[in-house]
This record gives C-alpha cells, sequence and structure tokens, in this order.
C-alpha cells in the first residue's frame, strides 16, 4: 500500500495491507468499546485490488465481565438440544489434559461448542458429544 501526499491509496490493496488496515481498525475499536462499554471487534473480511471490506461486532459485557456474542447466543438458545445446559456456559472443563473455558456455540457444522484455551485464549471447536461426556461421564443418549 503506497500513499501519495493527498491522493491516498494508489497501488492495489494486498493481504499484508490487510492485516496492516485491520490492525489498525482493532486498535480504535478497542477505544468506541472502551467508550460505549461494550465489546466491539472486527472479524472475518474479504479484499480485492481496490476495497478492503471486514464485519464488525458489538457485543454487551455481563456483569462478571463476560462478552455476550452472537456465539453466546446460540449457546443460550441451542445447548439443550445437544444434551448440555444454559449454565454449562463459561463452565470450566479439561480436554486431552489441558483445561479449556466453554465460550460458546456456532451456528452451524459439525464441530459447533467452542471452547478456550485457559493457556493463550485460543479457541477450539468440540465436538457436542464430546463436551457432553466431559461434563457429564454419567449422561448417556
Amino acid at each position: 500500500m503506497t500513499k501519495e501526499k493527498g491522493k491516498g491509496i494508489v497501488a492495489p490493496i494486498g493481504k499484508p495491507d490487510c492485516r496492516t488496515i485491520r490492525e489498525a481498525l482493532r486498535q480504535k475499536l478497542t477505544e468506541l468499546g472502551d467508550e460505549l462499554g461494550m465489546a466491539v471487534t472486527a472479524e472475518g473480511g474479504s479484499y480485492n485490488p481496490t476495497s478492503f471490506t471486514v464485519r464488525v461486532q458489538f457485543a454487551v459485557i455481563s456483569d462478571s465481565g463476560e462478552v455476550m456474542n452472537k456465539n453466546v447466543r446460540n449457546f443460550q438458545l441451542f445447548a439443550e438440544s445437544e444434551g448440555l445446559l444454559e449454565s454449562d456456559l463459561f463452565r470450566l472443563f479439561t480436554h486431552n489434559s489441558i483445561p479449556y473455558k466453554l465460550i460458546g456455540m456456532t451456528g452451524r457444522g459439525k464441530y459447533t461448542i467452542l471452547g478456550q484455551r485457559l493457556e493463550d485464549g485460543k479457541v477450539f471447536k468440540f465436538l457436542p458429544r464430546d463436551i457432553r461426556r466431559i461434563l457429564y461421564p454419567s449422561f448417556t443418549r
């Protein structure tokens, strides 16, 4: 991305440019989120040589400090259909001796349960039946 004074971007937008733009956007969105008292994030995106598009999500922060995003809402709506309880949200569990926190549910796919590794905050997807077996070992379905 090159810039001439007063002319904006004159070279095609590439992947490295998108990373630079997204990082600058994240900083501004964090400031906006602090101002609004919400979690504001930039997610996904696409680009072509002349433009870069990104989704922005605004989410309420609960009294306990948890971000109540779309994945949390999905879990609240669909947990019971997977044999889990709504109260399992934000519950800690261990998978392969690694501790995670259950943080939500995707809207589709086979691996719909989202767990955040406590060590570094990285998010992983799990099969609902695996989480059900971990949280409720005597449960059969």
